[in-house]
């Protein structure tokens, strides 16, 4: 199993962290990308802005926004990413554990 470790250090950076996470629904240019929800093992395809579509590509992962599912107390939120050892190219999941790993 590989982790996508940097985004426990992308997020202890407050002032990247507030450039990470500002509202991308205002972005014109969408992109569609196919990815698999690590949680519902669904394949789904999510229009992605600009920004998103640049974060994905430079730094491997990008926010999607919140989600939440029966039997959750809250919404949390989800995150695209990268992944070039598994079948499929690109899935949707959410941090895990406390070290904030995606799961690859």
């Amino acid at each position: 199993m590989v982790y996508i470790s940097y985004i426990n250090e992308v997020y202890r950076d407050k002032s990247l962290e507030n450039r990470l996470m500002i509202d991308v629904t205002g972005f014109r240019d969408k992109y569609t990308v196919r990815a698999l929800n690590v949680y519902d093992k669904k394949m789904e395809e999510l229009k992605l802005s600009s920004l998103q579509k640049f974060l994905l590509s430079h730094i491997g992962f990008a926010r999607i926004g919140k989600r939440r599912y029966p039997d959750w107390a809250d919404e949390i939120p989800f995150y695209v990413y990268r992944c070039r050892l598994q079948k499929e190219e690109f899935f949707v999941d959410y941090i895990h554990g406390y070290n904030n790993r995606l799961d690859c």
